[in-house]
């Protein structure tokens, strides 16, 4: 029997992470383009694969942000 967590961000399904019998990690699994970058990594925990996921959210949103002028 596999273990499988879902990763959320905001309420937003990101992606799932399974451990199958006999492997020592979690494998990521995407749900939606947030997750892609992280699509087939390997995590010791569910816990690391959400921290991933978020710095994922915060690399994409500072990149998002960097051509915007900042407003008074």
């Amino acid at each position: 029997m596999s273990d499988a967590f879902l990763i959320e961000l905001g309420g937003v399904s990101v992606g799932i992470v399974a451990r199958h019998p006999g492997e020592p990690s979690y494998r990521f699994y995407a749900a939606n383009p947030l997750g892609r970058s992280l699509e087939g990594r390997t995590f010791r925990t569910p816990a690391a694969a959400e921290k991933a996921a978020r710095a994922e959210q915060n690399r994409r949103g500072q990149r998002r942000d960097a051509g915007r002028q900042p407003t008074a």
